[in-house]
């Protein structure tokens, strides 16, 4: 009953580890902050992957108002293509259409609506074309900075980029109200001369509005593919013009559960470390001819021993999740503390749950020698007849149910296949 017992609370905890297992939450991705610490700061990345994934690299906080950025790795030979800075606007300014003074005498008619507002959108869409051609010069020419040129940019920060943008956005909103409304008052007027210029202007100003709604977030995304258990060594370029501001940014990290970790700790197994001995029959009558009896020592129900195991991870995905896991065992069984003449050393296999690859709780098979009873003899206590020689054991081979908690003692992830092979 007891080792009955034992076995359903085993199968208890095998089921309720496989049920986290299989709820596992999503997977992680990886996300490198460019501009924390002193040289970038890598937030998160993938520590549960059982199987290969695509996973999005993500590089937040960059400047890609006016650079471009670019992602290369070991685990993937994936570069991205980065933005392209934007030089110019594409587009020419509308030119401001005038009418004839009419000829005789008399002063000429005023001008009309549209006449009005065609030379105001045109003045506005030139200074916002000039602002922003210098604001996207700065790293080459910077008024502060003589230091900067087209082979060695500057690189400037976000918050500083941010912060000139904001009048060159204002710009941009009055030239897209100033386009607007010289084409509707020329439309209004049937006047149809100018309003292919304006309507080029108004395309070009409105994809330039979009480019900055698309780059509000800050960041720069990639897909990359990480085997598990796999160290990934990655590189952050930040260009202007495809010249590099500084050297890249280096990245490493180990992705992915260890697929194979040694642990070590007790095991108890149903195999016995008997021992034999001859002892004095304290009910024996006095001058009996046969006063000894069998002693034998190591007939408990579950004994313990050490072992030390490798554990290899099931390649399943919904068997496995970040903080528990499944795994094959095996490994040495060492008996301690007994007087057992059998060959000390066994074998333990058999299957195991984990907690964070910390904990193993295993269960299986424990192959190991023991001492059975010597020839004659079946049970302890029975009477050695004097003169007998002293008992010895007959050492066999058996195989006995075992189960083991074992702490993770050393990570063999360096001896697997490296990412990107």
């Amino acid at each position: 009953m007891q080792i009955l017992f034992i076995r359903r609370v085993l199968v208890l905890i095998f089921c309720s580890v496989l049920t986290l297992a299989g709820n596992s939450r999503a997977q992680e991705p990886i996300v490198f902050d460019w501009q924390g610490g002193t040289g970038g700061t890598l937030v998160t990345y993938p520590i549960n992957l059982n199987s290969t994934k695509t996973i999005t690299f993500t590089v937040s906080n960059v400047n890609n108002l006016l650079y471009s950025y670019g992602i290369a790795g070991s685990c993937v030979q994936n570069a991205a293509d980065p933005w392209g800075a934007i030089s110019s606007l594409m587009g020419t300014p509308a030119t401001a259409q005038t009418t004839p003074a009419a000829k005789g005498p008399g002063p000429a008619p005023p001008p009309t609506a549209c006449q009005t507002a065609v030379p105001a959108s045109d003045a506005s869409v030139k200074k916002f074309q000039s602002d922003y051609n210098n604001f996207l010069q700065t790293p080459v020419k910077n008024p502060l900075n003589a230091a900067c040129t087209a082979a060695t940019p500057c690189r400037i920060p976000l918050s500083d980029s941010e912060i000139a943008l904001l009048p060159v956005q204002a710009e941009l909103n009055i030239a897209l109200a100033d386009v607007n409304k010289a084409i509707a008052a020329c439309r209004n007027e049937g006047d149809a001369t100018p309003i292919p210029d304006l309507t080029a202007n108004e395309s070009a100003l409105q994809a330039v509005q979009d480019h900055f709604h698309n780059l509000s977030s800050h960041s720069f995304s990639t897909s990359v593919s990480v085997p598990p258990d796999s160290t990934c060594n990655f590189t952050i370029t930040e260009a202007y013009n495809s010249v590099a501001t500084k050297p890249p940014q280096s990245v490493q990290f180990v992705a992915g559960q260890s697929r194979m970790t040694l642990s070590a700790g007790a095991l108890v197994s149903e195999l016995q470390p008997r021992s034999y001995s001859s002892v004095t029959d304290p009910l024996a009558p006095s001058g009996s001819v046969t006063p000894n009896e069998l002693k034998v020592d190591g007939l408990s129900k579950f004994n313990f021993y050490l072992t030390g195991l490798v554990n290899i991870a099931v390649p399943v995905s919904w068997l496995n999740s970040e903080n528990f896991g499944t795994a094959i065992s095996a490994g040495p069984v060492v008996r301690v503390g007994s007087q057992s003449t059998s060959f000390p050393v066994g074998f333990f296999a058999g299957g195991s749950v984990h907690v964070m690859h910390l904990i193993y709780l295993s269960a299986g098979a424990h192959v190991g020698q023991f001492s059975d009873y010597p020839a004659g003899f079946s049970k302890p206590g029975q009477s050695i007849p004097s003169g007998f020689p002293t008992p010895v054991s007959q050492d066999r081979t058996s195989v006995r149910f075992a189960f083991a908690i074992t702490l993770k003692a050393k990570d063999f992830s360096a001896l697997g296949s490296k990412a990107g092979k």
